[in-house]
């Protein structure tokens, strides 16, 4: 796939660099989770120069498409907030073997970075981390700008074991999904925790109408993320709020995106899971490398974004996933006791009724997971979903750059491009932020007085420097 990705920046570059055209070309540097590495690596190639080439549900280009170029390195929803806080591209680290996705370019080829101008997170700020901030940024840079990006589901993919799985006549594949697996809250927290750990469990028949879904014992593997992860972050966020109400209660503490450094066995969200199934329990950094490890053994179940599990497709409308090879999943019973698939549709209704904080609120906390979005009600909501955010700063010493991101955030909360941001989203197995939120975050970081995205020394910036 990165040959394939590589191929395409070279075809472009050649295209887009003709004679005679040179213009100043800004670059915009981010770095962190891997979740949504894919789709803003389609987003910036819609809005700005592309890297990769520009993808087919981008239908009208914006204003950045001959002047700004972004950059955006895959490592982890921890490693990039930790390079925010301290303002330092350094910190991100290097993005797992496993990533695919271009972070590089012919026109700026360097990294690490020279400059951090945003970071990824699928993990919201936490109170510690916010006071960090406003202790050592705050005076210089502006408040810190929390930004809500899109609402992603967390899957469960799984590989079936070699004999595959038996299912009764009445279990069938729902719309929008890609395989007839049901598992209840009971049997999601059990597998999670190292209780449930062979697919002949009693929990798991009971969740598929009855039918043993193997017909001898077969032990279940387990692979989750050994790095800092936002992915980890929001998917025991709902394990902490469902399984105490199931025989098998976490007992760990929900992620917040840097719990853990990249070394194999030793992640503490998951010590029960580790202690429970020891033999079937692995990790593998960044979504790609989730993806791979379900793909190449079979028996396994892991958590990962929709962009990495299989695309399903009604004629030429996507209704869940981003990658027609990647792995089927399974379907989760949601708090109305209704098993939901990781679709589009269902991952938009589990946040569809939050209530967008005001367009002139610039505490970035109060713009994180939004209440209830542990546990969704509504009979149609998928249970495990959430916001994946961009952390921004409101001053940059760069007027050029506080401009470019000011006409990005416009052009990507704005309501003329809405339908094609919905499009690019959407073929990736995501949904937009509801249009409150939208409409909000567009007046917060681009017109709202003392509040809007400014260069050092003006605007909201008077007195400060800027990142």
């Amino acid at each position: 796939m990165l040959k394939t990705y590589l191929l395409s920046t070279t075809m472009m570059a050649a295209v887009i660099a003709a004679p005679g055209s040179a213009l100043a070309l800004d670059p915009i540097y981010g770095g962190g989770g891997t979740l949504a590495a894919k789709v803003y690596r389609q987003v910036f190639d819609c809005y700005g120069k592309p890297v990769v080439g520009v993808p087919t549900t981008c239908t009208t280009r914006g204003p950045g498409s001959t002047t700004q170029e972004f950059l955006y390195a895959p490592v982890g929803s921890g490693a990039g907030k930790t390079a925010y806080l301290a303002d330092d591209p350094t910190k991100l680290g290097t993005p797992a073997s496993s990533n695919t996705v271009p972070y590089t370019s012919k026109d700026f080829p360097a990294y690490p970075y020279p400059k951090l101008n945003f970071a990824g997170s699928d993990a919201q700020l936490t109170s510690t981390e916010y006071s960090t901030y406003n202790t050592n940024d705050q005076a210089k840079f502006g408040h810190a700008k929390q930004v809500p990006m899109f609402v992603t589901g967390i899957a469960i993919p799984f590989n079936p074991p070699a004999s595959g799985l038996h299912y009764a006549s009445n279990v069938t594949t729902p719309t929008g999904g890609s395989a007839p697996l049901r598992l209840s809250a009971k049997s999601l927290c059990g597998i999670f925790t190292g209780h449930i750990i062979n697919w002949n469990d009693a929990s798991l028949t009971a969740d598929n109408n009855g039918v043993a879904l193997v017909s001898t014992s077969t032990p279940i593997k387990v692979v989750v993320r050994a790095d800092g992860s936002g992915t980890s972050a929001i998917f025991t966020a709902h394990l902490a709020a469902v399984c105490s109400s199931t025989p098998y209660s976490y007992t760990g503490t929900p992620g917040t995106g840097g719990d853990v450094g990249g070394v194999a066995n030793t992640n503490p969200l998951f010590a029960q899971l580790r202690a429970g199934n020891p033999s079937g329990y692995s990790e593998a950094s960044g979504s790609g490398g989730i993806e791979a490890a379900v793909k190449a053994n079979a028996s396994t179940l892991a958590y990962v974004s929709p962009d990495y599990v299989k695309q399903v497709t009604s004629g030429t409308t996507v209704l869940a996933g981003g990658d027609p090879s990647g792995p089927v999943t399974a379907n989760l019973q949601n708090s109305s006791g209704n098993y939901q698939p990781v679709s589009i549709a269902a991952t938009g209704a589990a946040l569809a009724s939050s209530t967008a904080p005001a367009s002139t609120d610039d505490t970035a906390t109060d713009w994180g997971q939004p209440a209830g979005s542990t546990n969704p009600s509504g009979s149609t909501a998928y249970p495990v979903a959430g916001f994946t955010f961009v952390d921004a700063y409101t001053c940059y010493a760069s007027a050029s750059t506080a401009s470019d991101a000011k006409s990005f955030f416009s052009w990507y909360f704005g309501s003329t491009n809405r339908s094609q941001l919905t499009k690019i989203l959407g073929a990736n197995g995501f949904s937009p932020v509801p249009l409150a939120f939208a409409s909000n975050l567009d007046t917060l970081l681009t017109t709202g007085s003392g509040t809007a995205i400014s260069a050092g020394g003006s605007g909201s910036c008077v007195g400060k420097t800027g990142a």
